[in-house]
């Protein structure tokens, strides 16, 4: 076999192995793009395999994870990621993902390749695709003097990260940075305003337990925790910001959203 998909460019070739399909899901949802959102889980679902030498009525699989940059360099590698266990289910499906979550050093396109064998014999099926990381177009991020990897909204609940511009009350939300750099000493301040700019919640800094020495430590991955109340209605803004106190360095991060 050898397949390629015109929506998402998946190629995907079989060597003495086929599957019937491969599909791409984020949060569930079977998608047809290649562009993925800062903090997002991608699913490939390899959908009925076959041509394994079973041993016992057990397939022996082997998969294999590689995600370059688009000039080459090896960003993330995952070998052997299902062990030496046998699989009873036929015809088999083996899932095989990947985070969204790369440094802005590294850009924004990649290509990312999907490698399953046979331990028992000697076939292969090769997926492989080109993809692009975008950030969530709903958040603006002002950064002055600072850099960042990545600022995500993340619903608690559902274990998903949030990019369209809506939002339930009564659940927990965070607004998530990582991988800041060049602030020394933080004060991180919360709020959210309704649609007239009026606080429905502030936390002066979120960072006030935090000893100095623990800062950077901090700043490579924290989490601004907030909640919107049932009875808020319209839409709310909510605002992270990031000052540093021995210097003018900082960052403001910022959504709204409808309830």
């Amino acid at each position: 076999m050898d397949e390629t998909d015109a929506q998402t460019g998946l190629r995907v070739k079989g060597d003495g192995l086929k599957c019937e399909t491969v599909e791409i899901q984020v949060d569930g949802e079977k998608i047809t793009r290649n562009y993925f959102y800062q903090g997002e889980k991608v699913d490939f679902i390899f959908k009925d395999i076959y041509g394994l030498k079973r041993i016992k009525q057990l397939d022996y699989p082997e998969l294999s994870i590689v995600i370059k940059t688009k000039e080459g360099d090896i960003v993330n590698e995952t070998k052997d990621a299902l062990g030496d266990q046998g699989h009873l289910e036929f015809p088999l499906k083996i899932i095989a993902y990947f985070e969204a979550a790369f440094d802005r050093e590294l850009g924004s396109e990649f290509d990312i390749t999907i490698t399953i064998k046979d331990k028992k014999g000697d076939g292969i099926i090769t997926a492989s695709m080109p993809f692009e990381v975008l950030p969530n177009p709903n958040i603006t991020v002002n950064a002055v003097n600072t850099t960042y990897d990545m600022v995500y909204l993340w619903d608690e609940d559902e274990k998903k990260v949030i990019t369209s511009d809506y939002i339930s009350p009564g659940k927990t939300y965070y607004l998530v940075v990582q991988g800041l750099e060049n602030i020394k000493s933080p004060v991180v301040p919360l709020e959210i305003m309704d649609e007239n700019g009026e606080l429905l919640f502030t936390n002066p800094d979120i960072f006030d337990d935090v000893s100095p020495d623990e800062a950077a430590k901090f700043l490579k991955h924290f989490s601004a925790e907030f909640y919107v109340p049932r009875s808020a209605s319209g839409p709310v803004t909510v605002r992270v910001k990031v000052i540093d106190e021995e210097s003018d360095n900082s960052l403001v991060a910022e959504t709204t959203v409808k309830i």
